[in-house]
């Protein structure tokens, strides 16, 4: 099954329902921030924020069940790694071997849908892991009906900032060494991506 066909109405309206309650945390956070530690209203941000984390633990916990265990192209293959954060993949390559892992941090704040962070282990750097795994984890956050996500690199981490300009990314902030790319769609539409 293609990844753009996997996904329901049942996972698309939970997930729905997690960006709003993320961003509503997110927004009273903010307010709570502004606000005097010492403040008497402090007390109700939180426990009004205890209350929104329980529901996001709940309704994380539903859209696991509902996540793809495994995605797939023809180079490598991301494996569900459920004892972690939702859409946490661990990277396997065709001869079925760890080679890393990559994951999507959604944020759902303003224009900004998440960040995605990978890493390969070092015996296996310089195979375009990272790439592949990118196209596909690239397709997933597609699927879910996302635009774009931000990758960053440090400045000096050179195989990485290839690794984020060869998907298509752009260069849209540096701070204190950081670089930060905006990813949409791979410049390299050819790669197939699969459900099993």
């Amino acid at each position: 099954m293609e990844i753009s066909d996997f996904y329901n109405e049942e996972y698309l309206d939970l997930l729905k329902q997690y960006q709003l309650l993320q961003k509503k945390k997110n927004d009273i956070y903010n307010v709570a921030i502004e606000m005097s530690f010492f403040d008497h209203k402090w007390e109700n941000y939180s426990k009004h924020l205890k209350y929104i984390e329980k529901e996001l633990i709940k309704i994380n916990m539903e859209l696991q069940k509902l996540e793809p265990r495994k995605i797939y192209s023809d180079k490598v293959t991301l494996v569900l790694d459920s004892e972690r954060f939702l859409w946490y993949y661990d990277i396997y390559n065709s001869n079925n071997r760890l080679v890393g892992n990559i994951e999507f941090r959604g944020h759902h704040i303003d224009n900004y849908s998440g960040d995605v962070g990978y890493s390969i282990l070092e015996e296996h750097r310089g195979s375009s892991y990272a790439y592949h795994a990118l196209c596909v984890l690239g397709e997933l956050i597609k699927a879910k009906g996302y635009n774009d996500f931000w990758v960053s690199s440090k400045y000096n981490n050179i195989s990485s900032i290839k690794t984020i300009k060869k998907y298509g990314g752009k260069l849209i902030e540096e701070d204190e060494g950081v670089y930060l790319f905006n990813c949409s769609a791979p410049k390299d539409n050819s790669i197939k991506v699969l459900v099993k």
